[in-house]
């Protein structure tokens, strides 16, 4: 009877009813029984109705989904399956995705409804108490209005997509490549039409390797290797080298959005698009967004950049498939990426090129000296002067690109844009690791500085490893060639900042071998350039050394401590001799920071007079005041130290407070992110309030800086600051005997805790803590 029912239902026309998507199984799938598992139980979860199935591009979520819905089909009543598209909006109301048969899109609107709301109701009318379920693949969108009224709708909504979201409100599974050893094998046998030989295998896990694991790639290679004749062996070496897609030229079968094609590696993924009707502009703007990593770029920068007059050929490109478009931001598909790093460099590409580096070379090193800019090179009273004739005569390269520049903006006194150097940073790093594909444009000088220039001024992070490799080998191979350190004079102070960057990152480490290796390495560097600025950045890294080793206490207990700290004020004074006076405002500010830190040693260590103290402080707030503007990071020094001078010498807490707001506010305009802000400003400010017994101002910057780390409450490099903010906050609460606070303390930590993915990054509570 329930079967006839059905029947007539189905026959009857005016009876609304949503048709399933008709879903193929998977030819070949091995492996992901972990992950089924997973999926089954994240969709049981009675409290979401929604899941972001996150992944890399080809890494398997789609044929991972359609497997799962076909093996399980029994446990749906209705299944939906559609390709994002611009916007939910787009995507849903698109009846070619989602059909129901009393509602056309065609229709004629007589309301003012939105056909997507008719739709979303009919929806929400046709699923309620029953099992249903929308795959919505390659999902680039937000979490916005209408992907929530979609939500509403009774539907178990699954979004395959290639970046984990941050959404609170819904389930997240990460789909990772496949590691099982022999789920691998079977794919890569299954397309190779035969067994892998044994002695074949060290050569498929060089190829598995080389692809991490790739899958499609992976079921690429194989068929290639298959229909070409060669060996694993020769496509392992060939795929390292040269790239998947140039392993042999002959044809593979390959499924794509239920379509089969047969055709070359490199022609499968290029075959979408034809290029010959692509003019040879297009075809340079192309190339040139082929640099640009997957977050893409904003649409009306890139026209400046190319100073193109108009986004005619641009939005052609859009509609034609090649690029694609969200929220003003212009991005290239993988696969695509694929086929155009393939095409050949032509003259008018290499040019194009060259102006897309250089533009974000002089951006990121203007905007990043901006704050530090000598105050009187920004006057225009200065014009036809020395200095700006001096100028004038460095127009060539990229440093007289920068001049030229920085004149043009002489007039603006605001602060550097972090958010905007933020920005251009992580653009350009993208752009570096596609530039690594292309030898043509990374031999180039133009490429190794803007790497450089990245690298130095990227946010810091205490795991920066990958930057402090690359930073490695460009220092090694400049070390290798005594000759090559001679001849990079001019480029002194930037070799000395690598230096000192990757002893921060060893520093940050912990990695006392590290430093000591770089120290000895910047030493020898210093030596061959024989310049008064390299000396001085040597002597600052190894003052710095020698601050490390005491753990900033001045205060000495014994004689070794004592011989450290003699030999950090040594260090010191050297930094201050070869700093002097030097024309090179990265090298007078360096001078003005040991003056201050002098100031501050024998502050702490209760070696200084008065007299001197005040000498030294008075003599830096001088050249802060003639050379620096008002966001110079110098001028923050200076406010910590006065603050600590007006707490440790004078005793004096209202005017200790003015300097710390003074260095509060500046932090707010010019450190560039959070740990660096607690780590720099915070803690040291809180420490000053604790020597002037201010215990209340103290725990409530303390307690400032956790708020700061709980914004990136999952994130590593936060964890370590966040475990030393907890136990500062903990010894002053005991010693301002807030014992109940410190109680309400420990319950907020264990609720944060319960957040916190990864056990080594929670908080740990001392016993004796616990014992109040």
């Amino acid at each position: 009877m329930d079967q006839l029912l059905i029947i007539e239902k189905y026959a009857d026309p005016l009876i609304p009813r949503i048709y399933s998507t008709h879903i193929i199984k998977p030819q070949i799938f091995y492996g992901r029984e972990q992950e089924f598992k997973e999926l089954d139980s994240l969709l049981l979860n009675p409290n979401y109705n929604c899941l972001f199935i996150s992944g890399m591009g080809g890494i398997g979520k789609s044929t991972f989904i359609k497997e799962y819905l076909t093996r399980y089909r029994e446990k749906f009543d209705t299944v939906l399956y559609v390709y994002y598209k611009d916007s939910i909006e787009e995507t849903i109301s698109n009846d070619m995705n989602i059909e129901i048969n009393t509602l056309r899109q065609d229709e004629e609107n007589k309301t003012n409804i939105r056909y997507f709301d008719k739709k979303i109701q009919k929806i929400r009318e046709l699923v309620r108490g029953t099992s249903a379920v929308l795959v919505i693949d390659n999902f680039t969108g937000e979490m916005d209005d209408d992907l929530i009224a979609l939500h509403s709708t009774g539907l178990r909504i699954i979004l395959l997509t290639r970046k984990l979201p941050s959404y609170s409100n819904c389930l997240k599974m990460e789909l990772s490549a496949i590691t099982e050893w022999n789920a691998l094998i079977h794919i890569f046998e299954a397309h190779l039409g035969r067994s892998i030989e044994a002695y074949e295998l060290d050569d498929f896990k060089r190829i598995l390797n080389s692809i991490e694991n790739h899958t499609l790639i992976l079921e690429l290679i194989a068929k290639q290797i298959a229909n070409s004749h060669i060996t694993i062996s020769s496509a392992a070496a060939l795929t390292i080298e040269n790239g998947f897609s140039t392993i042999a030229p002959e044809k593979v079968d390959y499924e794509r959005d239920s379509k089969q094609i047969s055709d070359t590696i490199g022609h499968i993924i290029d075959a979408l698009f034809v290029t010959n009707m692509l003019s040879s502009q297009k075809k340079v703007l192309l190339k040139v967004l082929s640099l640009v990593g997957d977050e893409g770029i904003e649409i009306n920068t890139f026209q400046r950049i190319m100073q193109l007059e108009s986004k005619d050929d641009l939005n052609e490109l859009i509609k034609d498939g090649w690029i694609t478009i969200s929220r003003d931001m212009v991005s290239m598909n993988n696969v695509i990426q694929e086929t155009v790093h393939r095409w050949e460099w032509t003259n008018d590409s290499i040019h194009a090129a060259r102006q897309f580096l250089t533009y974000f070379y002089i951006e990121i090193h203007l905007e990043s000296t901006k704050n530090n800019y000598p105050k009187k090179l920004r006057s225009e009273s200065l014009k036809g002067k020395w200095i700006i004739n001096k100028l004038h005569k460095w127009q060539k390269g990229l440093i007289g690109k920068v001049n030229q520049e920085r004149y043009a903006r002489i007039k603006d006194e605001s602060p550097a844009d972090i958010e905007k150097l933020t920005k251009l940073l992580y653009l350009a790093e993208g752009i570096i690791k596609q530039c690594q594909r292309e030898k043509v444009i990374c031999d180039t000088d133009l490429f190794t500085n803007l790497q450089v220039v990245v690298l130095l001024n990227m946010p810091r992070h205490r795991d920066d490893f990958e930057t402090s490799r690359i930073l490695s080998d460009y220092i090694k191979s400049i070390e290798q060639d005594e000759d090559s350190m001679h001849k990079m004079k001019l480029d002194a102070v930037v070799i000395m900042q690598i230096y000192e960057l990757i002893f921060s990152i060893s520093a940050n480490n912990e990695d006392q071998e590290g430093m000591q290796d770089i120290l000895v390495r910047a030493k020898k560097a210093s030596s061959c350039f024989h310049r008064k600025e390299a000396y001085a950045i040597y002597y600052n890294m190894l003052s710095d050394y020698y601050d490390i080793l005491l753990d900033g206490f001045y205060v000495t207990d014994n004689q070794d401590e004592e011989r450290v700290l003699n030999k950090m004020l040594d260090a010191i004074e050297k930094t201050l001799f070869y700093s002097k006076q030097n024309i090179s405002y990265d090298i007078n500010h360096l001078y003005v920071k040991n003056i201050l830190a002098k100031a501050t040693i024998l502050m702490r260590s209760n070696r200084g007079t008065i007299r001197k103290i005040d000498k030294l402080i008075t003599n830096a707030k001088k050249i802060i005041i003639e050379n620096t503007t008002e966001y110079a990071d110098v001028r923050l020094q200076y406010y910590l130290v006065c603050a600590w001078y007006y707490a440790l010498v004078q005793d004096d807490k209202d005017m200790a407070e003015v300097f710390i707001e003074d260095a509060l506010e500046l932090s707010n305009v010019i450190i560039p992110t959070d740990l660096q802000k607690i780590e720099d400003v915070i803690i040291p400010c809180a420490n000053i309030y604790f020597e002037l017994y201010c215990y209340n101002q103290a725990m409530t910057l303390l307690y400032k800086g956790t708020r700061l780390c709980f914004k990136h409450i999952n994130t590593d490099s936060y964890a370590f600051i966040r475990q030393q903010l907890y136990n500062h906050l903990f010894q002053v609460g005991i010693e301002a005997q807030q014992v109940e606070w410190c109680r309400k303390l420990i319950k907020l930590i264990e609720i944060e805790n319960k957040e916190i993915v990864d056990d080594k990054n929670r908080v740990i509570i001392p016993e004796e803590v616990r014992s109040l």
